[in-house]
């Protein structure tokens, strides 16, 4: 925390050392010293398995986080090891790190190859030997220059690498072709090799294996570089592998439709082009296809991982455990296992191309939407901003970093990284909606006519894409109300309970309840978030008794964690009862998919654990709701908070603060108002504990949220205040 130079992998090191239980510490310094090791040789070690990187605490912390440890053996490992493990910087070149710089090509006809060549050389020579290669995204988002020895050369000091590949295609009659290429030792200042080759350029991919051979050959000659197996794209069609180049070039400028198009063009003449099937589903969940199923392409890309270059076969992988993840159900037995092997293949990504901004973006998504111990709120936005850092033009980088910044580091932040989005021009539904979060945000425009202007004529994609940037923003112009009422007036019939449920979801997390539950859905055949939320508000008070007790008779698939929470707390052990029937003969039906039968599973757990609630047994509430599987998303809010507030009434603080330190809900979901109680919860419990610095940003938090919110919870707002006042001495709010 106070020295920002230490890297994330050596800071979730130490903190590893630091961990409480001595069984999730290295138990020996024989142990320890491999992981030392390779931080001290990243070129060649690898990450830790267990270990994730943290994010530097340097930002403002609105929402700040108890890290219970040793302060003072952290200042004196992370002094001591900071002397000796000090992150390389980008001026130290790495002798195995290679760039491929974009070739000068004078024929407009192979326009497609100046970019093109940069994906296949990169991909031919990753992982030949020792060597690695920078991303062509962070390549291209950095070159400037043309095809000689001064830009290579500048290139590759600016990107960290010891080698460089600069060249030039010449086109040279109908179907001819001369390809040229020159291998550049940057810290020399020298060249190492040249080769040229003449063919067609429908065989371009041929002789560009020829060409990376060749190379190859030539570095041979002047220090040992051990085995060499040239990789690829992964399609020996060159009609697939050309619309898959164009496709790439759409994908780095956010054209997300175009992409979309050349990717499935490429699918169809090579039906096993792995890397194919991973952007499609990429351009599915950021283009016109936002909202379609894309998991099922990542897993598909997974299956025909075999024959990638090093880094593509990590990220690919990477992305289909991720798929497999998402739709597999609470408790299944393999979620735990994938979910560890995702974050050990993202390090090692992370770890071995360092400066490679799709692995960042990747870790961020991972850190955002699959920590289901705990929201990683941090860890993705570091993540996101050092994805940008790398390549400024890394478009989907952008789209959690605005709303995390908004949320995180407050309106200035979050206003900057989406003038850094909107630099890039994007289209389409985000780039729109950006451009609206901007507009409402600047405190000298958001009142105008103009953007009320563009609040009435704005599409519904683009007004739910402002509404998600801002959703989880505590500001005091409540943006993201506005955004959702205005989605609903715009909204077509074929958008009107998705504009509504919005406006609900927005509604109850500022605290206006009673408006929200006009305006929800309480019938039996409600959807998943009618059902949810009409539970959030069952547990504030905010729905009539007699409609309450409604609940009695009717079995809520969606909001089952809230509901038996509520019964559980109002000791209606008798709704429970029945709840753990109808489960209990729901699962021995033997009617249920693998997912619904997880789900099942989970229900019976969580109704055991309100049983005991109910019966006002602690001790047992305690020991279930600990053993309750990892849960995707929000829905493990209600059984974590209870075990946090029973562990805080037993007076032990520390154990329920280690609990509420884990953000259960993110932007990848709607925010909710349970939210806000867990941060006041945990401001209670770190001002008990004397962490008053951590304590006074959770009590702001809640005055921002509520301030305006109904009679109901103002108390809350009062007992804030009050905390503030106690703190810091000024009137709070």
């Amino acid at each position: 925390k106070h020295r920002d130079h230490v890297s994330p992998e050596l800071e979730a090191l130490v903190m590893r050392c630091l961990e409480k239980k001595p069984s999730d510490r290295w138990q020996s310094a024989e142990e320890l010293l491999p992981q030392l090791e390779a931080l001290a040789t990243p070129s060649g070690g690898v990450t830790p398995t267990d270990t994730r990187p943290i994010a530097p605490a340097s930002a403002r912390e609105p929402r700040a986080k108890p890290r219970l440890i040793a302060a003072a053996a952290v200042l004196v490992v992370g002094a001591a090891a900071t002397l000796l493990l000090r992150a390389p910087s980008a001026q130290t070149l790495d002798r195995n790190l290679l760039v491929v710089a974009p070739f000068d090509v004078l024929d407009p006809d192979l326009g497609l190859w100046r970019e093109g060549l940069v994906d296949m050389l990169s991909a031919s020579l990753d992982g030949a030997g020792p060597l690695r290669t920078v991303s062509p995204s962070a390549v291209i988002g950095s070159w400037s220059g043309r095809a000689d020895p001064a830009s290579a050369s500048s290139l590759g000091k600016e990107l960290g690498a010891g080698l460089a590949v600069y060249g030039r295609l010449i086109g040279t009659g109908e179907d001819s072709i001369r390809l040229a290429a020159t291998l550049f030792d940057v810290e020399a200042d020298a060249p190492i090799g040249e080769a040229e080759f003449r063919g067609r350029a429908s065989h371009l991919d041929r002789l560009a294996d020829s060409l990376a051979a060749s190379l190859l050959s030539d570095l041979a000659e002047k220090r040992s570089i051990g085995a060499v197996r040239l990789s690829s794209l992964g399609s020996s069609s060159p009609a697939a592998l050309r619309q898959f180049l164009q496709g790439e070039q759409h994908y780095r400028r956010s054209s997300w439709d175009s992409a979309l198009s050349y990717y499935e063009e490429a699918i169809r003449l090579d039906t096993t082009f792995a890397l194919a099937f991973n952007r499609l589903g990429y351009a599915r969940a950021w283009g016109a296809g936002s909202g379609e199923p894309f998991s099922q392409y990542w897993i598909q890309a997974g299956d025909l991982v075999s024959g990638l270059a090093p880094r593509e076969s990590l990220l690919v992988t990477s992305d289909s455990l991720y798929g497999a993840i998402s739709l597999a159900g609470p408790g299944d037995s393999t979620t735990r296992v994938q979910l560890t092997r995702l974050f050990t293949t993202l390090e090692r990504a992370t770890q071995l191309y360092p400066r490679d901004p799709g692995a960042w973006y990747r870790l961020g998504e991972a850190h955002m939407h699959l920590g289901y111990a705990g929201y990683m709120d941090r860890q993705a936005l570091a993540a996101f901003s050092r994805s940008v850092e790398l390549d400024s033009g890394f478009a989907p980088a952008y789209i959690h970093l605005m709303d995390l910044k908004l949320e995180l580091e407050g309106a200035a932040a979050g206003r900057e990284a989406i003038e850094r989005y909107l630099a890039l021009n994007p289209t389409g539904q985000y780039g729109e909606g950006a451009a609206l979060a901007r507009a409402v945000l600047d405190p000298t425009r958001s009142g105008s006519a103009e953007v009320q202007r563009m609040l009435d004529t704005a599409s519904i994609d683009a007004l739910f894409a402002a509404l998600y940037t801002t959703a989880n923003f505590a500001d005091s112009a409540e943006v993201s109300v506005r955004l959702a009422r205005a989605a609903r007036s715009r909204a077509s019939p074929a958008d009107s309970a998705l504009a509504r449920q919005r406006l609900v979801w927005a509604l109850a997390y500022r605290g206006y309840l009673a408006e929200a539950y006009e305006l929800i859905d309480t019938g039996r055949e409600a959807s998943f978030p009618d059902a949810f939320l009409f539970a959030e508000l069952v547990r504030l008070g905010a729905v009539p008794a007699n409609v309450a007790d409604g609940l009695r008779n009717r079995h809520w698939d969606a909001s089952f964690q809230g509901v038996v929470s509520w019964w559980a707390t109002t000791g209606d052990s008798a709704s429970i009862a029945g709840a753990i029937a109808l489960v209990n003969s729901v699962i021995a039906s033997d009617t249920l998919s693998p997912f619904a039968l997880n789900w099942a599973n989970l229900g019976a757990k969580i109704a055991a654990a309100g049983m005991s609630l109910a019966r006002r047994d602690t001790l047992e509430t305690l020991n279930r709701l600990a053993a309750l599987p990892i849960t995707p998303g929000n829905w493990a809010i209600y059984s974590r908070f209870t075990r946090a507030q029973l562990l805080s009434a037993l007076g032990r603080d520390l154990e329920a603060a280690q609990i509420l330190d884990q953000n259960l809900w993110s932007p990848g979901f709607w925010p909710m108002a349970t939210s806000v109680l867990w941060t006041l919860e945990r401001a209670r419990v770190n001002e008990r504990l004397g962490n008053a610095e951590r304590a006074i940003p959770d009590y702001s938090y809640v005055v921002d949220v509520w301030r305006n919110a109904d009679d109901i919870l103002q108390p809350y707002v009062s007992e804030a205040r009050e905390a503030l006042q106690r703190l810091t001495g000024e009137p709070g709010g």
